[in-house]
């Protein structure tokens, strides 16, 4: 079944993961945007702090759901309620989890779409009635594949990451700080040393990009643990890195393609960097999974991540911390040989 590209639509778009999910679903809302100029595009979600899907040109209504919504019948009740205020003909789990299929189910769209992934009989499967079997890896190839369906082939990955009038003057006042001189962002990623890249790493690259490039660095942050991890970056970087002012992260988007590189972690700024256009490096884990950087990695950035298995051939959760700072600093001056060249 396939529809002419005029043809106006509801579609309910399932996303109950987290920032990051949300920012890598947004190709998917481009491209039915761009081939269905008419429809109406709604984005169901499971996270707060999500201004940029409000703000964003191929997004016509956000509804959050509430928490732990599905584990109750007055929570399942009330979601249905919200959706059944529209009636929407295609709705498409973005999310691959028995929630963002739930969420397609209780929107009544008579088609629901999903990857085929699942077990024949699971409880899933038996809540989509058009399934895709995914042959590309990356998670935004992955979600733009579900719109074969629609007749939608081979669309181009877009974010159009929506920049705020507000949000640039203030990056620009910010980067002005610093005029003259070259930034890196760092993010501090996740606190806990058995998941995140260890502080001092970081602050040896902060120190690295000062002495070979005369390059400052910007340490962001969102919350108060990770406040505390940053302030430990700085000091141990010292004149290198300066502590980021608490930034949302629309704000941390709309600074990150005025610095040179960004380097962080699996986090939302990472993802949200790479929408806005900022060059970026991940660091990551395990070379293999659905955590691995062929499959969330920065899209068609940089990513790094060194082999370390544990006993019985599963990865190890302490893997990033096999990405040494050496192997960082090898990519950062593969980016920054174009700009001496042209300095040449």
């Amino acid at each position: 079944m396939s529809l002419e590209p005029s043809s106006p639509m509801r579609i309910l778009l399932g996303q109950p993961g987290d920032l990051s999910d949300c920012i890598l679903t947004l190709p998917v809302a481009c491209s039915l945007k761009e081939h269905f100029p008419e429809s109406h595009v709604t984005i169901a979600v499971g996270v707060e702090q999500a201004d940029f899907l409000e703000q964003h040109s191929a997004i016509d209504d956000v509804i959050e759901l509430p928490t732990r919504w599905n584990r109750s019948p007055r929570g399942i009740r009330s979601v249905k309620q919200t959706l059944d205020s529209q009636t929407y003909e295609v709705a498409i789990d973005c999310d691959d989890s028995f929630v963002s299929a739930l969420v397609c189910q209780l929107s009544g769209a008579n088609r629901r779409i999903g990857w085929d992934t699942m077990p024949r009989f699971a409880p899933r499967r038996r809540l989509l009635n058009e399934l895709v079997t995914p042959v590309f890896h990356h998670v935004v190839d992955r979600r733009l594949e579900l719109l074969t369906p629609l007749a939608v082939d081979r669309p181009q990955a877009r974010f159009d990451w929506p920049v705020d009038s507000s949000d640039h003057r203030w990056a620009m006042r910010y980067r002005h700080r610093w005029a003259g001189q070259d930034l890196a962002m760092m993010d501090t990623g996740r606190v806990s040393t058995s998941v995140g890249w260890m502080f001092d790493r970081y602050a040896a690259t902060a120190r690295y990009l000062a002495d070979r490039f005369q390059m400052h660095t910007i340490v962001t942050w969102r919350t108060f643990e990770e406040r505390l991890k940053a302030e430990q970056i700085v000091a141990c970087a010292g004149a290198a890195a300066s502590l980021a002012p608490d930034m949302t992260l629309s704000l941390a988007a709309a600074l990150s393609p005025l610095t040179r590189v960004v380097i962080a972690e699996d986090t939302s700024i990472l993802h949200a960097s790479v929408a806005a256009g900022a060059n970026v490096v991940g660091l990551y884990g395990p070379l293999e999974g659905t955590g691995s950087p062929s499959a969330r990695g920065p899209y068609q950035q940089h990513a790094l991540a060194m082999e370390n298995k544990a006993r019985g051939g599963s990865p190890n959760r302490e893997a990033i911390n096999r990405v040494g700072v050496e192997h960082v600093c090898q990519w950062i001056d593969q980016l920054q040989a174009p700009a001496f060249a042209e300095a040449a």
